[in-house]
C-alpha cells in the first residue's frame, strides 16, 4: 500500500532543543525541520522550544533562526516563514539549574493549552556529551519524562552524538538514561556513524571498471 504524506505527518507535538543557541540549531536542525513544513511533513499543532544559557528571549531566537534558514536555505517565502516562526520559543536556563526545567514546563504546559500540542514531547539533547546526564536527571527530578499520565501524551529523548567515548562511558550513559526514560521513549543518534564507509564508495566506484 502506498503511504501519502499526510499519513506520515507525525501526532501534535513540541520539540525541545536543548543547546539551541548552538551553531548545530542554526545551521542544521532549524533549516531541516523548515524544510519538513515546506513538505507539510509537521503537525498542525507544534511547537519548538530552544533551551539555552544565552540570554535570549522569543523574539531574539526567532531572529537568530531566520538568519540561519537565510545563510543555509536561501531564498524562501517570507510569509510562511513568518508563520514558521511563529512557532519558535525561547527558554533561558543553566541546564543544571532545577529552576530551567520549572520554567520549561510551565512553557510546555502553556504551549499544549495554546497550540494543542497534546502533552506529546520530544527532547533533542544538541549539547556536549559531558552535559547528557545532567540534563536527564534534572528531567526525571521535574517529572519532564513522563508520559501517558495526567492527560499527557508521549515522552521521547534523542541523544545526539557521541554517544560516550568507549565501552564503559557508553554503558554508563545509558545506565542514566535508563533510571529515567524505558528503552521505548530512548532515541540515539551518530550522524558520523558510517561516514567513512559512505566517502569510501567513490573510491570504491573510481577503483572498479565495472562500475
Amino acid at each position: 500500500m502506498t503511504t501519502t504524506v499526510s499519513e506520515r505527518v507525525p501526532d501534535p507535538c513540541a520539540l525541545i532543543i536543548f543547546g539551541a543557541s548552538g551553531d548545530l540549531t542554526r545551521r542544521k536542525l532549524v533549516p531541516a525541520i523548515w524544510h519538513l513544513q515546506e513538505q507539510n511533513r509537521l503537525p498542525a499543532a507544534f511547537a519548538l522550544v530552544g533551551v539555552a544559557r544565552r540570554d535570549w528571549d522569543d523574539d531574539y531566537f526567532r531572529q537568530q533562526m531566520r538568519e540561519g534558514i537565510a545563510e543555509f536555505v536561501g531564498e524562501v517565502d517570507q510569509r510562511a516563514l513568518d508563520a514558521f516562526l511563529a512557532r519558535l520559543h525561547y527558554v533561558c536556563g543553566d541546564p543544571t539549574d532545577p529552576a530551567t526545567y520549572a520554567a520549561l514546563k510551565a512553557r510546555l504546559e502553556a504551549l499544549d493549552a495554546e497550540c494543542g500540542t497534546g502533552g506529546n514531547r520530544c527532547y533533542y539533547c544538541s549539547v556536549p556529551p559531558q552535559i547528557y546526564r545532567k540534563i536527564v536527571e534534572q528531567m526525571g527530578a521535574a517529572g519532564l519524562n513522563h508520559q501517558h499520565q495526567s492527560g499527557l501524551g508521549w515522552s521521547r529523548i534523542i541523544v545526539e552524538k557521541p554517544f560516550g567515548h568507549d565501552y564503559d562511558s557508553a554503558h554508563d550513559l545509558n545506565q542514566a538514561l535508563h533510571c529515567v526514560f524505558a528503552e521505548e521513549q530512548i532515541y540515539r543518534i551518530d550522524h558520523y556513524l558510517g561516514k567513512e564507509t559512505v566517502q569510501n564508495i567513490l573510491v570504491f566506484r573510481m577503483g572498479n571498471s565495472m562500475f
